[in-house]
């Protein structure tokens, strides 16, 4: 995947998750239940797309379609079962089927992909993922997440030797996310899913981070080298709270051994957010 597609969608869960939050919970913005994210506009450098979003007669979402900042079409589709949850990815002719497995407490606890396992997951005590195995095999990568105060604050990815391969560490605002679906971190994009993981519902996933996030910060690691991807994040609002604007910048650094970190690519992205209220 383009890396820099890639990181897009990071910024587009984030749209996607956070319709609007409240600073230490003194400002009390329009109720996210009252308010549903209706468009949304990717915009890269001097080009624009748009996303339309569709909802069923429960408030969630059943599709995602557009075209991205370079003109490609976009379209995600969800259909709810009682026991997993179909997305479908259509690419021209193409379709993609993923398929999220639900426990008894309708969280995911592997996703299938074109009919392969692609990822199994652990919940800890609380709720929260504690783990993810990309692929579901003794010879897979796992992700092992930590948190602090109600907020994931470190993955760390082994290889199938138990080698530590990514160090990703996320930072938050004191603002409270109010979230309507599943705000996926970085470990599920970087793992090749689409985008369509961004909008299942929220809780399908466990718990999700109570605060707003504003960088992420992934450490990869690689015959002893270093890559750096920092993402930091500036959200705007209206007068009533909800976000309608997350700028997004990518930074790419290398660092060869002990010679001195380079620059390889340092980007921005934005999203604005339009929304319809009742």
């Amino acid at each position: 995947m383009n890396k820099q597609l890639k990181f897009l969608m990071v910024a587009m869960v984030a749209a996607i998750s956070i319709a609007s939050c409240k600073k230490n919970d003194t400002v009390e913005p329009e109720k996210e239940s009252n308010c549903k994210i209706t468009t949304i506009i990717p915009k890269e450098g001097t080009k624009q797309g748009s996303f339309e979003v569709v909802y069923n007669s429960n408030s969630k979402i059943i599709k995602l379609s557009g075209k991205d900042p370079d003109g490609v079409p976009v379209l995600y589709e969800l259909t709810y079962n009682p026991t997993n949850i179909y997305g479908v990815e259509t690419n021209g002719s193409n379709k993609n089927l993923i398929v999220y497995n639900q426990d008894n407490q309708s969280r995911v606890i592997n996703i299938v992909e074109a009919g392969s396992q692609i990822a199994v997951l652990k919940y800890n005590t609380d709720g929260y993922i504690s783990e993810v195995n990309y692929g579901g095999t003794p010879i897979s990568d796992v992700a092992k997440l930590n948190y602090n105060d109600g907020n994931l604050v470190q993955a760390l990815i082994y290889d199938y030797n138990n080698i530590l391969i990514n160090d990703i560490k996320f930072e938050y605002t004191s603002e409270s996310a109010i979230t309507s679906v599943n705000f996926t971190d970085p470990l599920f994009l970087n793992s090749g899913l689409s985008l369509v993981d961004a909008i299942v519902p929220n809780g399908v996933f466990g718990k999700v981070s109570k605060n707003q996030i504003k960088k992420i910060t992934n450490t990869s690691y690689q015959n002893g080298n270093k890559e750096f991807v920092i993402d930091t994040f500036t959200y705007t609002k209206d007068s009533s709270g909800k976000i309608i604007d997350i700028l997004q910048n990518n930074l790419l650094q290398r660092q060869t051994g002990s010679n001195a970190i380079v620059t390889l690519d340092n980007t921005s992205f934005s999203l604005g957010l339009k929304y319809t209220c009742n």
